[in-house]
């Protein structure tokens, strides 16, 4: 799969169709990659788009998902268990350009008291409190054998907080921001955690650390070639990304209906989903 530098991917990624196959298993990762994108499509607004998604999940073998949502925040996920019962997945929607909600949530950086380790996010916080006892409430009854806790951007934000309180659930993020302060994310050090840093990814940086936050460990790191590199020493990401940068604008910033500049544009679900489905190929 080649590298997709347009607005609609970063901006609509739920416009393009679903990746999955008939009948086709993938392995985790690139399940929750997909599955974070597909999260996307607004189940809340359409029994087609609704439809859509379930007709995807049971094609790959997830029976039908239960759909949350809070339209006072903005904020939707949806959970579902793979057929045989030895999987659960709970995928959170990431920021919708479109909805002065998400925009609103994410700005919120303010760090407040968590009930668990540490402060959170004061936008994060209030988004995920909206869905938490619908959320917690399936995931308490779904009988899967693992729970796997995924999405993208502000999605990856939510999932991160659903697994601080899910504490037999596998945390797997694509492209998230920082979600809360050291004691937050020390409480995670003993935890199953894969959280995918696409190269430029600008949201991967914020908030920024001067306001308190820090990363939870766990970053998989993903090179400008789409390759996973084991062990990617700061310089080199620093090369790797400036490398990128300039690439990026001579050879894709300039076309009309591509986003500008790479920081942007890597952020964006397909490239993570290309990403991953390559490392599976490999």
């Amino acid at each position: 799969m080649d590298y997709v530098a347009s607005r609609t991917a970063l901006l609509h990624p739920e416009l393009q169709p679903s990746l999955f196959k008939q009948d086709q298993r993938w392995p985790i990762v690139p399940t929750c990659a997909e599955l974070s994108r597909l999260a996307y499509i607004k189940f809340e607004e359409s029994d087609q788009d609704r439809k859509t998604l379930q007709d995807v999940l049971a094609s790959v073998g997830i029976g039908e998902p239960t759909f949350f949502t809070n339209a006072g925040t903005g904020t939707q996920a949806f959970a579902a268990t793979t057929l045989d019962q030895s999987s659960a997945f709970i995928v959170f929607r990431g920021t919708q350009s479109n909805d002065p909600t998400d925009l609103g949530t994410d700005l919120d950086v303010i760090l407040t008291e968590w009930t668990g380790s540490g402060k959170v996010h004061a936008g994060f916080a209030n988004a995920f409190h909206s869905v938490w006892d619908q959320v917690r409430s399936w995931a308490e009854n779904s009988g899967a054998g693992n729970v796997w806790v995924t999405g993208h951007s502000l999605g990856a934000a939510l999932a991160t907080l659903a697994a601080a309180k899910l504490k037999d659930a596998n945390l797997i993020t694509f492209g998230s921001p920082r979600v809360g302060d050291a004691d937050f994310a020390d409480s995670f050090a003993d935890r199953s955690v894969e959280r995918y840093v696409d190269c430029c990814d600008l949201v991967t940086e914020l908030p920024p650390p001067e306001l308190g936050y820090q990363h939870l460990n766990g970053e998989r790191y993903i090179d400008r070639f789409g390759d996973m590199p084991s062990n990617a020493a700061s310089e080199s990401k620093k090369a790797d990304r400036e490398i990128a940068r300039a690439i990026y604008i001579v050879e894709q910033g300039w076309r009309t209906g591509n986003v500008p500049i790479r920081d942007l544009a890597d952020h964006a679900p397909i490239n993570y989903v290309r990403a991953v489905l390559k490392g599976k190929e490999s």
